[in-house]
């Protein structure tokens, strides 16, 4: 198993510095804040490899990078699916974004996945939209917790 730090930095954005991601094996994703690509990119990683991508909550500095990946893998044309899991409204929170950020239509198709999320009880569910995704992974524990 190959762990890398894509950032490690806190929500204090600061000039040199990117927020915490993690990336395993070269495509299991751990947490996409602001410029996780290119951290991506600049380590030699392709983010249109990356099919596993886990949210652990929806702040600016784990969660705001999600739309440049999909967006990276839709200009792409890629064509493997990648699961999304995250907190309950990871799905509408993830569209609502893309939807402000003028995603062209034909991206919108590209992208099609199915959403995990967890609910309040901290039981995971999968919801189908037009995204891409899949589920049931055994070495994946989801559980709430607090920041």
């Amino acid at each position: 198993m190959e762990i890398k730090f894509l950032g490690n930095w806190a929500s204090h954005i600061q000039a040199g510095k990117r927020n915490v991601s993690i990336i395993i094996d070269g495509h299991i994703l751990l947490d996409c804040g602001p410029h996780t690509i290119e951290s991506m990119l600049e380590s030699g990683i392709n983010p249109a490899q990356v099919d596993e991508i886990l949210i652990s909550h929806m702040h600016l500095d784990h969660y705001g990078g999600l739309a440049e990946i999909l967006w990276y893998r839709a200009a792409r044309e890629a064509k493997d699916e990648v699961i999304i899991l995250g907190p309950k409204g990871i799905m509408q929170n993830t569209e609502q974004l893309l939807k402000i950020y003028n995603t062209p239509d034909h991206y919108m198709f590209s992208m099609k996945s199915n959403y995990v999320e967890i609910n309040n009880n901290g039981e995971i569910y999968e919801v189908k939209t037009k995204f891409t995704d899949k589920v049931k992974n055994d070495y994946i524990e989801a559980f709430t917790g607090n920041h």
